[in-house]
């Protein structure tokens, strides 16, 4: 090549350097746009100042915005959400067949005793009841010093239980066909029940009752003339002697008087029979029980029902 030639083709190279140089430094603003949106990095905005990092878990919701793939960082505190587990179909189980332990007790098969028919009460076994409504009876089986009580109802022609049985004393020389003064045996018989007394106050009673005061005797004098009767304002005596009630407690806190040898009366057949609370020890004749016995018999006895108490043996009573 000639020296003309070679210089030329210098000052050709030389030239198309420094335009490369000047087009790397003078890109257009669509250019510098273009590159901006495919490199960040070469914004030519100025750097701004380093600010405070957000909380980590607001960075990993923007990073979870944004479609393109960036570089991995820290696992996110947020679990991702799990997949719904596989519902399991459990079939229909048929319905257990109820079973009585599950279910209800086991029926319970008391045993008891059966409750006497009206043919099988003792006053319609009785000869004859004497137009009585109510009866008590004291039966025993023969000997000793207790017997069993029971009260009977009548209501529509039929005798009813309303009250027993339960054990009460009589006197301590059992039952007997002949009593007096002289003996500690209670009377055998079917007698009416016509009043009530007491050293307290009337217990609600339909009978009509006396409440025992000083000096009210019972007497007990064979040669009185007031011979098994009640006699007020007697404490001297001079009305007949006999048991002075307003001593006698507690067996006359309430009491109800036996009408044994009291229409008519005969003097020395015996006197002053009650049916009275209990000490506990057999009697001198009377019948006693438990206050809380005696008291809802007082209160169920009523005249107008004409009761009458049946004493002695069961085979005695039955003859009545």
């Amino acid at each position: 090549m000639s020296r003309p030639g070679l210089i030329l083709c210098v000052a050709l190279s030389l030239a198309l350097i420094a335009g490369c140089g000047a087009a790397k430094q003078e890109l257009s603003p669509q250019a510098v746009a273009a590159r901006a949106s495919a490199d960040p990095s070469t914004s030519d905005a100025p750097t701004p100042t380093a600010t405070p990092t957000r909380a980590p878990h607001r960075h990993v919701q923007r990073a979870a915005a944004t479609p393109t793939p960036a570089t991995p960082s820290s696992p996110s505190t947020t679990p991702p959400p799990s997949s719904p587990a596989p519902t399991t179909t459990t079939p229909p189980q048929p319905k257990p067949t109820p079973t009585r332990s599950r279910t209800m007790p086991p029926p319970v098969h008391h045993t008891q005793a059966p409750q006497p028919t009206s043919a099988s009460l003792l006053p319609d076994r009785m000869a004859d009841t004497r137009g009585a409504g109510q009866i008590v009876t004291v039966p025993n089986a023969g000997s000793g010093t207790d017997a069993i009580l029971r009260a009977y109802q009548k209501s529509g022609g039929h005798w009813s239980q309303v009250f027993g049985p339960f054990a009460v004393k009589i006197g301590a020389g059992g039952f007997s066909h002949s009593v007096s003064e002289q003996t500690v045996a209670s009377p055998i018989g079917f007698f009416g029940l016509t009043q009530a007394f007491g050293n307290d106050a009337e217990p609600g009673t339909k009978l009509p009752y006396h409440h025992v005061a000083y000096g009210d005797v019972w007497v007990d004098q064979s040669a009185s003339p007031n011979y098994n009767t009640l006699q007020t304002g007697d404490a001297d005596g001079s009305k007949g002697t006999g048991e002075k009630l307003w001593q006698v407690i507690p067996e006359y806190n309430y009491g109800a008087v036996i009408d044994y040898n009291r229409a008519p009366i005969t003097a020395g057949a015996g006197s002053a029979f009650f049916v009275h609370v209990t000490d506990g020890k057999p009697t001198a004749g009377c019948v006693s029980m438990p206050v809380d016995r005696l008291l809802p018999l007082l209160r169920w006895l009523d005249p107008a029902l004409h009761p009458r108490i049946a004493m002695g043996p069961e085979t005695d009573v039955l003859g009545m």
